[in-house]
């Protein structure tokens, strides 16, 4: 217990830094590329896919915001329930997936998401596999999205949950397989962004539907310290108060 504290300390001492000292420091994590102010002004139908409810607005909820908030049509795809399965007796795990739905669907009533599709995956068992993959294709084929926003199946972020990677695979995947070739790639929580959206403000709005979920609420101050640390230090980069990072893919 005491070593876990000990090991922690050095992430909590990072984010109690200067924002221009994180934005430093980010820059050390193998960075490629020129970092930039992006312009999203262009799109007018965005698709967000995530692996569990949270996961969107803790990552990119400012640019959720950003947006919806412009008038632009967002739609949101979650493709596990959240519920713990792997971890939790069933009656406990279904009590979890109702309450997260539940959240998930407050916090996009918030930021203006048109519609959230739920694919209902295990939680801590989704594989890039067929299934999945074909799912993702429909949806595409479906929503024909300008631009998607997923997790990058490489992050930099040793922790990464395996759904995440699974998700972002399967994403990269369906583009490769399918026709619709006019839709613009970003990859999140990835250790190699090459551009930053300024989101100074809208992070209030973020800030605001990450209070929904009663997970982020019981560690509250934990995680508004987190989110300053990561939004400064992105914002850092590109001289703004807060940004989020990604990873624009220009060929699949």
């Amino acid at each position: 217990m005491v070593l876990g504290i000990l090991m922690f300390l050095p992430i909590l001492a990072y984010f109690t830094l200067p924002h221009w000292i994180k934005g430093k420091v980010l820059c050390t994590l193998e960075y490629r590329g020129i970092l930039k102010s992006a312009d999203i002004s262009k799109y007018e139908r965005i698709l967000f896919v995530i692996a569990h409810p949270d996961d969107l607005e803790f990552l990119c909820g400012g640019t959720v915001h950003k947006f919806a908030e412009s008038g632009k049509r967002v739609f949101l795809a979650v493709f596990t329930t959240g519920g713990w399965e792997k971890y939790m007796p069933a009656f406990l795990s279904k009590y979890i997936v109702n309450k997260r739905r539940v959240e998930q669907l407050r916090a996009a009533e918030i930021a203006g998401i048109e519609e959230v599709i739920f694919f209902d995956h295990p939680d801590g068992n989704l594989n890039d596999d067929k299934k999945v993959v074909s799912q993702m294709e429909g949806l595409l084929n479906t929503l024909k999205p300008d631009a998607i926003f997923t997790f990058d199946p490489h992050s930099w972020l040793k922790f990464c949950h395996p759904d995440h990677k699974a998700v972002g695979k399967a994403v990269i995947k369906a583009l490769q397989n399918g026709k619709l070739r006019n839709s613009d790639l970003y990859l999140f929580s990835t250790r190699k962004p090459n551009l930053i959206i300024d989101i100074t403000d809208t992070f209030p709005r973020k800030w605001k539907t990450l209070q929904v979920y009663s997970n982020f609420r019981l560690i509250s101050p934990i995680i508004r310290t987190l989110q300053e640390g990561i939004a400064g230090g992105y914002g850092a980069l590109i001289e703004v108060k807060y940004g989020e990072g990604y990873r624009k893919i220009e060929n699949i």
